[in-house]
Formats: C-alpha cells, sequence, structure tokens
C-alpha cells in the first residue's frame, strides 16, 4: 500500500535533544519524495537473521562508477572523522545535506532532515540514527553515506571524493579490516561476507 503523502513522517530513531533544532526537509509529501530519491541508490539486503535492512545498491554504484569505503559507524560522530568529511562537502558547495532513517517496513516512511555541512550537526544526525540504517546524501546524489545498525558506515561516492572525505589511514584494504575488527573482534572478514561480498568490486584500493 503506497505511504499516504500528506502523513507526518516519523523518525525510526530515538532522536532525542541531539538533533531538536533540525529542519524538516519540507512538507510530508515533500520529504516522501526525497526518501524515494534516496531510494534510487539502495536495495533492501536481506539480513542473515531474515531481518530486511538496506544497503547501497551494486547497479547504482556500476551506473556511477563509484568507489566505497567501509568505517565503524560508532566513531562517525568524532571530529577525525565527521571534520574532513564536512570540509570535503563545502568544498564542493553544498551547504547542507538531507539526512534520514534508511529502513523498511513500518518504518520506511521517516522524516527527512536538512543536515547543515558543519561537523557538530554532521555529528549529531549520525549519533541521533545509530540504531538504524540510515543515509546521508547531498540534494544531488553525488555522494552518500549508508550506514548499518551500529555496525558500519560505508562512503560511496568518486574516488576523489573519498579521498578528501576520509582520513588518509582509513582508506583500503588495512583500513576495512580494522574497521571490522574494530565494530566486533571476534569476527573475521568472512564472517560479514554477506555484507562485504556484493561491495567488493567497489572497495577503494
Amino acid at each position: 500500500m503506497p505511504m499516504d503523502p500528506t502523513a507526518e513522517p516519523r523518525s525510526a530513531a530515538a532522536l532525542g535533544e541531539a538533533i531538536a533544532h533540525f529542519v524538516r526537509a519540507g512538507a510530508p509529501a515533500n520529504q516522501l519524495a526525497l526518501q524515494d530519491r534516496a531510494w534510487t541508490m539502495l536495495e533492501i539486503w536481506t539480513l542473515p537473521d531474515a531481518f530486511p535492512g538496506s544497503r547501497l545498491a551494486n547497479e547504482w554504484l556500476g551506473e556511477k562508477g563509484w568507489l566505497l569505503q567501509v568505517a565503524p559507524q560508532r566513531e562517525m560522530w568524532k571530529p577525525e572523522w565527521v571534520i574532513p568529511f564536512a570540509e570535503a562537502c563545502a568544498r564542493r558547495g553544498h551547504v547542507e545535506l538531507f539526512g534520514t532513517a534508511a529502513e523498511t517496513g513500518d518504518l520506511r516512511h521517516s522524516a527527512v532532515w536538512r543536515v547543515p555541512t558543519n561537523a557538530d550537526d554532521i555529528s549529531r544526525f549520525f549519533e541521533s540514527h545509530y540504531a538504524c540504517f540510515s543515509v546521508l546524501f547531498p540534494a544531488d546524489l553525488s555522494f552518500a553515506i549508508h550506514c548499518t545498525d551500529g555496525d558500519f558506515a560505508t562512503y560511496a561516492g568518486p574516488e576523489s571524493f573519498l579521498r578528501e572525505a576520509l582520513p588518509p589511514e582509513a582508506l583500503g584494504p588495512r583500513a576495512t579490516a580494522a574497521a571490522i575488527a574494530y565494530v566486533n573482534p571476534e569476527l573475521t572478514e568472512a564472517d560479514w561476507d554477506d555484507f562485504l561480498a556484493p561491495y567488493r568490486p567497489f572497495m577503494i584500493a
């Protein structure tokens, strides 16, 4: 059943005061349209426990020629991660981004927030959406960060953007292995194969 475009979208996270000053991205119909645009970059991912989530779509990555890098999601509100990302956004003229939950089912219809491109507000978005799948993107869909509920943040976009938006030590296979170990030191890359396998053709060297 289609979502009611006049209904006020719900947030999929317990947002609290962290983003109380954020502004929703227009009327409910505008937010729903923005979510639909975000989902052109995404696809449904059924986790091993059969719980449906989301991930960046292989078709989109291939068509756009994007590369990607995974990072620990729980680090995303720290200055060493958000400052280079915010600066890379600013250099590209993005004064704001759009952020929303990227959930399925009843939570598919969620609030879309205007996120100013400064380190503090970007941190607040990631911290407030830590417990859910989420995506942060500019209006022109020229890059994105997709997060999986508490595990990984996946930076995706042109190689030049990734190299600007991430610390140098956070790029490449060693950084991927470090991210996996950080998220759960008891698991190996093979244990995350259901998540990583679709991304491997696009991972930055």
